[in-house]
């Protein structure tokens, strides 16, 4: 998955402003979210999936995940240059 030319734009204002890329994730697991949010884990994986990823593990803690790891596990460069490089 690699982001479009907008959402880019969006990395590098982000960055320029001084957010923090090395901020983790609390999503712990499906499961997990499911289970605090007294949701249905269908409704949490959907959600996830459109929200992020859908080659994600669906069983993979991904608590104390920051930017960075998600744009490796989603194979984008550009986003993980951004980051690295800080813009």
């Amino acid at each position: 998955m690699v982001l479009p030319a907008e959402e880019l734009s969006v990395v590098k204002i982000l960055l320029a402003a001084n957010a923090d890329p090395n901020l983790g994730d609390e999503f712990s697991s499906v499961y997990e979210t499911a289970k605090e949010k007294g949701l249905h884990s269908l409704e949490v994986l959907v959600t996830r999936e459109d929200d992020f990823n859908n080659r994600l593990n669906v069983r993979a803690n991904f608590r104390g995940c920051t930017a960075l790891h998600y744009a490796v596990l989603a194979d984008d460069r550009a986003t993980v240059t951004l980051l690295l490089e800080g813009v």
